[in-house]
């Protein structure tokens, strides 16, 4: 086969009704990318990252040493798989697998619904520098796998209607790969694997897609929901439009948010409730626009980023995510009220050990990221509101009696956060 330029290749793209396999080449140095709206793919512009996997819903395979992994690469190290911000077909991000040697990395998915006989599309975007494969190896590899764990016969029948998609050269500008597969009845398995193949160089991949177009449909909740993106549906496809002259207000959080009881501390008023227990600012982020923004509200209360401090990610991290809900909701004409981070404390961990907070949500990140949160309320011409300072004590700690877990206020902490939160609402609304 021919190394066309910019071309990436179609590579044993097998037909359910044929034993033959299609090689076919493709040029499109310019096509608009869209998402589908039924894409099974999560993550899948790698805008999501993660602390301890660096990609969010990716794993990783690295082989052991010496047989295609001559450098001993360590698991994780991000010169060799990183969630790119230097390289973006779209987004801010991409995936990148790099190496000075030949080695053969991979990242994957597997939480993708299926069903045998269904026709899959599998597409993406792929960028390769100075790639130098092995013999015949082909440098980048782009798969849709099938397989079977129960028997070695159905194994083999199964994953030899995977598809496959290669680089075709070695340095190439973003291009489109797209092949289309039909599921086997053999499989009970599916994978998307994308490889750095017993290659040295760079090869980067981003806006994967794999979507059914042909054949049975996989059932409504089959997909994996692993941010929650569809808890509130049904609430807002049932929630009316805001009347003419109503300011809606939108509450939006983590689960110091999704358990207060708004309608109790705030019986008059309406407030819409869209927090989710145990998020983080980068969910909170992927679900802004159909949660939040959908709503047409006037004013929105945000709290979030003490999850972020627990799970490892970076202060910058928190700030960039609330930077950018920030900015959407200025495009909006929406008033953002920014909260701090309220403290925590370790008051509580004589009952129980996991009641530590400060291990994980170490204090001087707490305030570290507060002045950072005030510093982009200012400069997004949001609201700051300062609860950390409401609901601190003369330790700099969560009072024990505000909190029953060091973490989530309990009825007498919302009652000291309530007036201050209301007083910022009515403030915040146009026209007072």
């Amino acid at each position: 086969m021919k190394a066309w330029g910019n071309a990436l290749t179609y590579l044993k793209t097998s037909l359910m009704d044929t034993k033959k396999s299609t090689v076919c080449l493709l040029f499109i140095s310019s096509i608009t990318f869209c998402l589908a709206a039924d894409n099974l793919v999560q993550n899948p512009s790698f805008e999501a990252s993660d602390p301890k996997t660096k990609v969010r819903y990716y794993g990783m395979y690295f082989p052991t040493p010496p047989a295609s992994n001559p450098m001993g690469l360590v698991k994780g190290s991000p010169s060799v798989i990183a969630q790119d911000e230097t390289e973006a077909h779209s987004g801010e991000y991409s995936l990148r697998l790099s190496s000075d040697e030949p080695v053969r990395l991979a990242v994957n998915q597997s939480r993708m619904p299926f069903l045998p006989g269904q026709t899959l599309r599998f597409s993406g975007w792929m960028k390769g520098k100075d790639l130098n494969p092995r013999g015949k190896s082909p440098g980048a590899v782009a798969r849709l796998g099938f397989g079977n764990t129960e028997d070695t016969q159905a194994q083999k029948k199964a994953y030899a209607q995977s598809g496959f998609l290669k680089s075709a050269s070695n340095t190439f500008d973003w291009e489109y790969f797209s092949t289309e597969v039909i599921v086997p009845e053999e499989a009970n398995r599916m994978i998307l694997d994308l490889f750095l193949f017993e290659s040295s160089g760079t090869v980067w991949f981003d806006d994967l897609s794999v979507v059914v177009i042909d054949g049975p449909e996989n059932a409504a909740d089959s997909l994996p929901d692993p941010d929650q993106l569809r808890r509130y549906e049904e609430e807002n496809a049932n929630l009316a439009a805001p009347a003419p002259g109503e300011q809606r207000v939108v509450f939006y959080g983590d689960s110091i948010t999704d358990i207060w009881k708004l309608d109790d501390y705030f019986p008059e008023e309406g407030f819409i409730n869209r927090g989710i227990g145990g998020q983080d600012t980068s969910q909170m982020r992927a679900r802004l626009e159909q949660d939040v923004l959908a709503l047409q509200p006037s004013v929105v209360w945000f709290l979030g980023g003490t999850n972020d401090i627990a799970k490892g990610y970076s202060n910058q991290a928190v700030l960039d995510n609330v930077r950018a809900m920030a900015v959407r909701c200025k495009e909006q004409g929406i008033k953002l009220i920014i909260c701090s981070i309220l403290p925590i404390s370790d008051y509580h961990k004589d009952r129980e050990a996991r009641l530590e907070r400060s291990e994980l949500r170490p204090p001087e990140r707490i305030l570290k990221i507060n002045e950072g949160l005030s510093r982009i309320a200012t400069e997004e011409d949001a609201v700051y509101l300062d609860l950390f300072s409401l609901m601190v004590d003369e330790n700099g700690q969560l009072p024990a009696d505000l909190a029953n877990d060091g973490l989530h206020p309990n009825d007498k902490g919302y009652d000291i956060m309530a007036p201050q939160v209301l007083k910022a609402v009515n403030k915040a609304k146009v026209g007072n």
